[in-house]
């Protein structure tokens, strides 16, 4: 079975354009992958369809530095957990804009599967 796994960092909750972006690439992911996972925080409600599954993790800016820290660290933390799930040596991981994501390389990384990276800018 071809599997695509796809990874992002949150989408800020003030700002959803890169939820466009991100649909467009779950379409293009779903035109060449028969089983596609797509792990990042603030995603719910992104259109996908039957062979999409969406694991959105919330993830909250607090104003404390110390706090905030502490809940990326969860944020981190539960989509490693995801990540660990949903990988397998087969799959193909697609890092979109996933820079800050160290913990989710790892679980890939420990998986033993085939990672890529995406960026898209002007």
């Amino acid at each position: 079975m071809n599997k695509i796994v796809i990874i992002s960092n949150p989408v800020p909750i003030s700002n959803q354009s890169s939820k466009v972006s991100l649909a467009k690439l779950i379409r293009l992911a779903e035109a060449v992958a028969d089983d596609v996972t797509v792990i990042a925080g603030n995603i719910a409600g992104i259109e996908h369809s039957e062979k999409t599954s969406i694991i959105s993790i919330p993830r909250e800016k607090k104003t404390k530095k110390v706090i905030n820290y502490i809940c990326y660290f969860l944020f981190q933390c539960r989509c490693f957990i995801s990540a660990m799930k949903k990988i397998t040596k087969d799959s193909k991981v697609l890092f979109w804009i996933a820079d800050s994501m160290p913990l989710c390389m790892l679980a890939a990384k420990l998986k033993g599967a085939e990672t890529y990276y995406f960026i898209y800018g002007n």
